[in-house]
């Protein structure tokens, strides 16, 4: 800003004063404005809209700390310079405590008038760049809060299309896979080779499109769900175990060696019937994923409010860039970390525990560096009667 875009209003009731003050902040070049009263200096002022104001504490007709305080409540970024004798100094020291920019003693001198000047000139041209700053920054986080809600509202638009896809798909599907299921009763012994191995296909692909229809039909009733109620205390080390008896079978099938050390356990708060498929989900995957004969440890941890299983198998592994998305329905995560499937069975795991107010993460080095995931449950602590 230039002292041409600066207006100075001078109100002070000694003619010469005001004179000698417009003479020499005119030729400074700045735009001046003139009063002799303080009823005048606020009509100028209203009228004007200076940026600098010189006024003098005492007016016949006002206090000039009134017509301070009357500028301040107004336009808080202008800034006032009060004119003061020397027996008025407790004045000025209240005039600064009022906001005043700075005082100049009578009989002014130009060094001190142009001193304060530029003091109130810096302040003004600070203000008016922390005000554009604080715009710029308003007008930028207006734009994100409409970013992020029109995201939103796209998220919710897909999670809406999700859902009624999932649901249409499972419902849709129910009618022929009952028809389908009739193929399980037939007699293979009675037909040909041939007749024999298509009944087979037929069943097998009955049965995984039965298990995505469940699958699919237990996620979006999930996806509604706030509480898993009845829940009940058990030790975090149970979970563990009757998720590990589930797997039993396969694990004997691929010679799979688990290295269990539960040494740390805790009481959590869960329902039974639904907590115990993320243990199971996560096992499920270390087995299917580890190579014949490969081993899988599984660890526990106290933390301050929660416990924590650890399951880190030797397999296929998963690429850093995957490792978030594998647990979204449909990803291309999945379908590279399970070479088919649809990732229902990791998301209704996590849903599981979101619900239980816990999480579900997972790390891997990369391809053929092995995958850990990683279950965690918020503490039980009884509460106690103080």
């Amino acid at each position: 800003m230039n002292k041409s875009d600066f207006t100075v209003l001078i109100i002070d009731d000694e003619p010469t004063i005001v004179q000698a003050l417009d003479e020499f902040l005119s030729e400074e070049g700045f735009k001046t404005v003139t009063a002799h009263t303080g009823e005048e200096g606020l009509a100028r002022y209203r009228e004007h809209h200076p940026q600098l104001i010189l006024a003098d504490i005492r007016l016949p007709d006002m206090n000039g700390l009134d017509i301070l305080k009357t500028i301040k409540a107004t336009t808080p970024e202008s800034e006032v310079v009060m004119i003061t004798g020397h027996g008025d100094v407790d004045s000025a020291i209240e005039a600064l405590r009022s906001r005043a920019s700075d005082f100049v003693l009578k009989p002014i001198t130009l060094p001190a008038l142009d001193v304060a000047i530029q003091r109130a000139m810096e302040r003004i041209r600070m203000t008016a760049e922390l005000k554009a700053y604080t715009e710029r920054l308003e007008d930028l986080v207006q734009q994100q809060v409409r970013e992020l809600k029109e995201a939103h509202k796209k998220l919710e638009v897909l999670d809406r299309a999700k859902q009624n896809f999932l649901n249409l798909i499972a419902h849709e599907l129910r009618t022929p896979l009952t028809a389908i299921s009739a193929s399980k009763m037939i007699s293979v012994e009675q037909l040909q080779p041939d007749e024999a191995q298509f009944v087979e296909i037929i069943v097998n692909g009955y049965e995984r499109l039965n298990a995505f229809v469940e699958k699919s039909l237990r996620y979006v009733s999930l996806l509604s769900r706030e509480t898993l109620a009845p829940y009940h205390k058990t030790p975090f080390s149970s979970l563990v175990h009757q998720a590990l008896d589930q797997v039993q079978e396969l694990s004997k099938e691929k010679q799979i060696t688990w290295n269990v050390i539960l040494d740390q356990d805790s009481d959590v708060l869960v329902n039974i019937d639904s907590i115990v498929t993320p243990f199971y989900e996560v096992f499920h995957n270390a087995v299917k994923f580890s190579p014949t004969g490969g081993s899988i440890e599984v660890t526990t941890k106290l933390n301050p409010n929660s416990i924590s299983c650890f399951v880190r198998d030797h397999g296929v592994g998963i690429e850093p860039e995957f490792t978030e998305n594998i647990f979204d329905i449909f990803s291309i995560a999945d379908i590279l970390h399970h070479g088919n499937g649809t990732g229902l069975s990791l998301a209704i795991s996590r849903l599981i525990l979101d619900i239980h107010a816990g999480t579900l993460e997972v790390e891997s080095g990369g391809k053929d560096q092995g995958t850990t995931f990683i279950i965690t449950l918020p503490i039980h602590r009884e509460e106690t009667a103080s």
